[in-house]
């Protein structure tokens, strides 16, 4: 009997953990804190009647040799969301016990669309470091890489914004939407060399590359719904699809 379940898996184990909260007929809100763009209206119809929260951990980091070394992303606070764009107590309640425990959080009324946001981010990110050995700082050092990379993501998020979907968290939508895509290749070169990079996402890429690739697929069925054309997205992450496991 707990009050509140957070699911922390990746999007790859989903189908595995869901007869397990069917199981927990005694508690009423799970919290799903993972890669999700899409198919969240099917799980909700799936775990009634449990009420679901949507989240986003705002930190990456790495296990080795017994030991977690990790760093929250100033960028990209931990985030969480009802479906239906409200905020209610429960919410504020969740964010209230994270930031005890020092984690800085954001409240969206659109989770749904941040968790659209960071797919199209993060697969085209992880793409660009598996093109590259899984090496962030070689990514880091490459311009043209790091180019092709910057591309494919302002053209996903122009094709999501073209659904009527917001592109958040906002700086996000500054540095790839906004600032010129000389600023954003040297920004990326930068933080592909520093811990955002080696710690908080080259990790992640490389030992959940099977959740990525799938991931990859869904974020293409989601801007191929729009009439952007996204050819540079889609070359990179249709290339990082086809890689080997």
């Amino acid at each position: 009997m707990y009050d509140l379940i957070i699911v922390t898996v990746r999007l790859d184990q989903i189908d595995s953990v869901i007869p397990v909260l069917k199981a927990n007929t005694v508690c009423p809100l799970v919290m799903l804190m993972f890669n999700n763009p899409e198919s969240i209206k099917q799980l909700e119809n799936e775990l009634k009647p449990k009420r679901l929260i949507l989240g986003f951990p705002g930190l990456g980091g790495t296990y080795k040799d017994n030991r977690i070394d990790y760093i929250q992303i100033k960028q990209q606070k931990t985030t969480i969301g009802e479906l239906n764009s409200e905020t209610s107590e429960p919410v504020n309640e969740i964010k209230r016990l994270l930031e005890k425990s020092e984690f800085e959080v954001a409240v969206t009324a659109d989770m749904e669309g941040w968790l659209k946001t960071h797919a199209v981010f993060v697969t085209c990110v992880s793409a660009a470091i598996i093109k590259e050995n899984g090496d962030s700082i070689q990514l880091g050092k490459k311009r043209s890489s790091i180019k092709i990379m910057v591309k494919s993501i302002r053209e996903g998020f122009n094709a999501i914004k073209s659904l009527s979907i917001a592109i958040e968290p906002t700086n996000l939508k500054i540095i790839f939407m906004i600032m010129p895509q000389w600023f954003a290749v040297l920004y990326w070169q930068k933080a592909m060399q520093g811990k955002v990079g080696t710690l908080s996402i080259a990790p992640h890429a490389n030992r959940a590359k099977e959740e990525m690739q799938l991931l990859a697929k869904k974020t293409l069925t989601i801007v191929h719904s729009s009439s952007f054309p996204t050819p540079t997205l889609d070359k990179l992450l249709s290339s990082f699809i086809n890689s080997p496991q």
